[in-house]
C-alpha cells in the first residue's frame, strides 16, 4: 500500500475555456453593441472554426503521416556523406 500511495498521481490534461480577447470598452455608447453581446458572438465564430484545418492550411499538422502519398522524412536529409569521418 506505501508503494501506491508513493506513486506519482497522473492527471488528464483538462480543456480551460479562455474568453476571447476582444478590445472593447465596457461602457458603450447608447446605439453601439455591447461588450458582452461581442463578447458572445466571437466566442460563436471562434467555435465554428476548426483549428486543425487552418493549422493545415498555413503547413502545420499534427496528423500522423501517410506512407503512401508522401514520405515526411526524405531519405535526402539523411543521405549527406559530407561530415562522415573515414
Amino acid at each position: 500500500n506505501r508503494a501506491r500511495e508513493a506513486l506519482p498521481v497522473v492527471q488528464n490534461p483538462s480543456i480551460m475555456e479562455v474568453p476571447p480577447k476582444v478590445i472593447e470598452v465596457y461602457d458603450h455608447r447608447p446605439g453601439d453593441c455591447p461588450r458582452k453581446v461581442t463578447v458572445e458572438r466571437k466566442k460563436r465564430v471562434f467555435e465554428s472554426l476548426d483549428i486543425e484545418n487552418l493549422l493545415f492550411e498555413r503547413g502545420i499538422t499534427f496528423r500522423r503521416p501517410n506512407w503512401k502519398d508522401l514520405h515526411w522524412l526524405d531519405l535526402e536529409d539523411f543521405d549527406n556523406i559530407e561530415y562522415d569521418i573515414r
